[in-house]
Order: C-alpha cells, then sequence, then structure tokens
C-alpha cells in the first residue's frame, strides 16, 4: 500500500487545543458579542429573518461572518437603528451607525481577549 492520501495542504497541521486561559478569553470575548446580540434580538418586535439571524449568530461566536454576510450583518446592526428612525428618536445614517457598532463592539471584545493575554 501506498502512502495515504490527505486532502490538507502540504504542510497543514491540525490545531492545537487552547489552553485554558486563552479559551477562557475567548470565552469572555464571545460573551460580550452575544450580549450586544441579544440587545439587537429583543428589540426585533417584527422578528428576524435567517439571514441576518445566521450572520449575527456567526459574528458573535467568531469575530467575523464570510464575505457574503457582511450585508446581513449590516443589516441586524442597523434594525434598533432604523426603529428609533421611524419613532423620530434619531435623524441620522442608520447605515452608518450599524457600522461604527459593530466597530465598536468588536474592537471592545479584541480589547478583552488582549488583557487577559
Amino acid at each position: 500500500m501506498g502512502a495515504p492520501i490527505s486532502h490538507h495542504p502540504a504542510g497543514w497541521a491540525p490545531p492545537q487545543p487552547k489552553s485554558p486561559e486563552a479559551r477562557a478569553t475567548d470565552d469572555a470575548a464571545v460573551a460580550h458579542r452575544f450580549r450586544f446580540a441579544a440587545d439587537i434580538l429583543e428589540g426585533m418586535t417584527d422578528g428576524i429573518d435567517g439571514e441576518r439571524l445566521g450572520a449575527l449568530v456567526r459574528w458573535a461566536l467568531r469575530g467575523e461572518v464570510g464575505p457574503g454576510e457582511q450585508d446581513a450583518l449590516v443589516r441586524a446592526f442597523e434594525a434598533p437603528w432604523l426603529a428609533a428612525a421611524d419613532e423620530g428618536e434619531f435623524d441620522g445614517d442608520t447605515r452608518d451607525e450599524a457600522h461604527k457598532d459593530i466597530f465598536r463592539v468588536s474592537a471592545e471584545a479584541h480589547a478583552i481577549r488582549s488583557a487577559a493575554s
């Protein structure tokens, strides 16, 4: 028999398990993103479509989404701003505010991970 066939590129090695400390800081960053995601979901009285929900959950878990999901994530973050605009409580660029929120919460989660390193 020949050498085993691998579907991995040459030089690939399986990921090494993270230390308990690294897992804890990752968990704290994930929890921070999920708290913000939960705030968005609580305010969605009209419901949320699967595309936005999937992007929001993947962002909360990983801190990023795939290239095809960026718009869905922005639309999820934009929902509270659109609701505030509908109520006359906000008069500005809802999409810009959504981008600012994504950046801010992502930076806060990154800081949580960095502080523990």
